[in-house]
């Protein structure tokens, strides 16, 4: 299947593709998009890349070139939102299986929880590997390798994060919500 020129799908599970061109193979699970960028859109949730590419045999995505990811998460019983901006000029790639993610080239991965606290982490090459899923399922057929990278809907949590290339950076940074000046690094 090929589409051009202003290309939009959207899946039975709410995810929106935009690109300006598609190559899908459905009997493989595979999908490339291009386009300036190319978008992946669910609920409040973004991959935007020149090309991404989609495997849902293998469960895996790469996103090639300069791109964002961006994730937000609304507040529930009791707890602050959360909202990731992650950069990169290279490539990100996601395997779902294995929970390992890779931003390379001017990496840039920030974290922020409401209005008091922020953490950043910058390199050349960012690395995280991601626990399984709080409740043990596998990402639904439908769903596939994309929803579960743009919309991780805060079922998994990140085990470690390593950050090369010069200079690599972390920064964790708490604000006092009373005198946000403030603060403490």
């Amino acid at each position: 299947l090929d589409a051009t020129t202003r290309v939009v799908v959207t899946t039975s599970d709410g995810v929106l593709a935009n690109a300006d061109k598609l190559i899908a193979k459905p009997r493989e699970q595979h999908a490339v998009l291009v386009g300036a960028p190319a978008t992946l859109v669910q609920r409040a949730n973004e991959l935007a890349s020149p090309t991404i590419t989609l495997d849902g045999l293998a469960k895996t995505i790469l996103a090639s070139g300069t791109g964002s990811l961006r994730s937000r998460e609304d507040a529930e019983n009791g707890e602050v939102p959360r909202s990731v901006l992650a950069t990169w000029t290279q490539s990100f790639a996601f395997n779902d299986t294995t929970g390992l993610a890779k931003l390379d080239g001017d990496a840039r991965v920030e974290v922020t929880q409401g209005p008091t606290s922020r953490d950043t982490t910058s390199a050349n090459i960012i690395e995280m590997s991601l626990a399984p899923r709080r409740d043990g399922a596998a990402p639904q057929p439908a769903t596939g390798v994309a929803g579960a990278m743009v919309s991780p809907a805060g079922d998994r949590d990140v085990l470690w994060i390593l950050a090369t290339g010069t200079p690599a950076q972390v920064r964790s940074e708490r604000y006092d919500q009373q005198n946000p000046a403030l603060r403490t690094r």
